[in-house]
């Protein structure tokens, strides 16, 4: 009888011995966006499904100015988890091309919400993750997708200048100064590299005039315009030039707000209206209802 009760005794801490403990599988995004290579930098935080869009693109590493190479490369790592807040060599990657593998979500630590490609060096299968940045200016690389597919679409196409009228832009070729109003007409050539003193963005829209005058720009100096001729027809000339001019007023539509003033950081949807958020701190807003302008600060 007395073993018959030890026996009884056992089984519970059997039965507690056979539990199993089990790691869950990772989170696979299964569904993906796209990349159709109309931006370099996408716009993707907390969005995985459009990050994903880029396995497979390969990434150019932008070039710095001599005066920045000592500062390497920052957000990379050789490690698949922890904080990737390490750098590279500038020797180990500037002009190296690196094929997008993967995109996975956070570190080591549950406190880590951030995205990483997986990058890899086909020249020596070395393999590295980085960090995706919050904002275009510290995305080091030109998709070549996106370059081929912007230079097939719009090569030899008429565009306008956006801005102020200034002198302060100088020939590309010559180092001479350039005379600028909104509206000028000048033709697109390529997508250049050109480290720049101070600043990662490197990208430059190489144009041309019919003086033979060349200009190496920012996307939104330019806008093309086939566009802009859609837009005359839909909206008037008058508000067209205003947009040009980088001005916006109450009723323009925000089609012609997003070329004066471009593309928002935010947009904020509610019953009222939409809010257009700009500035890195948010600090300038445009209203809308019913897609025109309201107000701005």
């Amino acid at each position: 009888m007395r073993n018959l009760f030890v026996i009884i005794m056992m089984i519970p801490m059997i039965a507690w011995a056979q539990v199993r403990v089990a790691k869950p599988a990772e989170r696979v995004d299964e569904k993906v966006v796209p990349y159709d290579s109309t931006a370099n930098y996408l716009d993707a935080i907390g969005h995985s499904e459009i990050l994903r869009g880029y396995i497979g693109q390969e990434f150019y590493v932008l070039p710095k100015s001599e005066a920045f190479q000592k500062h390497d490369y920052s957000n990379f790592s050789r490690e698949k988890t922890g904080y990737i807040s390490g750098r590279i060599p500038y020797a180990e990657l500037a002009e190296k091309t690196l094929r997008v593998v993967d995109v996975s979500h956070g570190g080591r630590t549950t406190y880590d919400r951030n995205y990483y490609l997986t990058l890899v060096d086909d020249s020596n299968n070395d393999t590295l993750y980085f960090q995706y940045p919050d904002y275009n200016t510290y995305f080091p690389f030109l998709v070549l997708g996106y370059k081929k597919k912007y230079e097939k679409t719009f090569k030899g196409k008429t565009f306008l200048f956006t801005g102020v009228e200034r002198d302060d832009f100088s020939d590309f070729n010559t180092g001479k100064s350039v005379h600028l109003k909104p509206g000028d007409h000048w033709v697109f050539n390529e997508i250049i590299v050109v480290p720049q003193t101070g600043h990662s963005d490197e990208i430059r829209y190489l144009f041309s005039n019919s003086k033979g005058e060349h200009l190496a720009l920012n996307e939104d100096n330019m806008v093309s315009k086939a566009k802009m001729d859609r837009l005359s027809k839909k909206y008037g000339q008058r508000l067209c030039n205003r947009a040009l001019n980088l001005k916006i007023e109450i009723g323009m539509p925000k089609e012609l707000v997003e070329i004066a003033w471009g593309e928002p950081k935010t947009i904020n949807r509610s019953s009222y209206g939409e809010q257009w958020v700009y500035g890195e701190y948010g600090d300038n807003c445009v209203y809308f209802k019913s897609g025109k302008v309201t107000g701005w600060n």
